[in-house]
Order: C-alpha cells, then sequence, then structure tokens
C-alpha cells in the first residue's frame, strides 16, 4: 500500500466527517487550530454548529473554563474570518470520554 501524504489523508478524513467543500462549516473546521490557538488545540475540538451558536467539546472542566474567557475572541475571529455563517453565541460542553 503505498503512503498518502498529510494532505491525502486529511482529505479523505473530511469527506468522512463530511466536511468537504460542499459542507459550509468545512473551512471553520480546517482552520480550528488557528481559531483556538496552540494551547486549547490539544484539548478543544469543534462538535457542531447549530444556526449561530458554535458547539466547542473541550476533555477537561479546567480547559471549558478556558474556552469560556476565550469566548468572545473566539466568535470574533470566526466572524472575521468566516462573516457568512453569522456566529454569535459559543458553547462548550465537556467530553463524557475523559
Amino acid at each position: 500500500m503505498p503512503e498518502k501524504s498529510v494532505s491525502e489523508l486529511l482529505d479523505i478524513l473530511l469527506a468522512r466527517l463530511k466536511c468537504d467543500d460542499t459542507n459550509p462549516y468545512a473551512p471553520v473546521v480546517r482552520t480550528w487550530d488557528s481559531i483556538v490557538g496552540p494551547d486549547l488545540i490539544g484539548h478543544c475540538s469543534l462538535q457542531d454548529i447549530k444556526g449561530s451558536t458554535l458547539i466547542v467539546k473541550v476533555d477537561h472542566p479546567a480547559w471549558a473554563a478556558v474556552v469560556s474567557m476565550r469566548k468572545q475572541k473566539i466568535i470574533e475571529h470566526i466572524s472575521k474570518m468566516y462573516p457568512e455563517l453569522q456566529i454569535k453565541r459559543l458553547q462548550v460542553r465537556i467530553s463524557s470520554n475523559t
């Protein structure tokens, strides 16, 4: 089996997650690391977008507090990069898989 590049693997993963270019939220998924920053990327993930609410899953209550403190900054960053999504709120959920 030939080795695949990171780009090819990412495309396969995004397609399986239905985050291909036809999904309007795919750009947010692809740029999530730059949206939340290097300290949060290992502890939170974009779970869903429902209407104008961004739903973020975290792996520990302490990280939920950090995301909550940065909520406005995250919303502003997404609004600047993707104004068409009209994100107004951010909801934090703690993963039950911890």
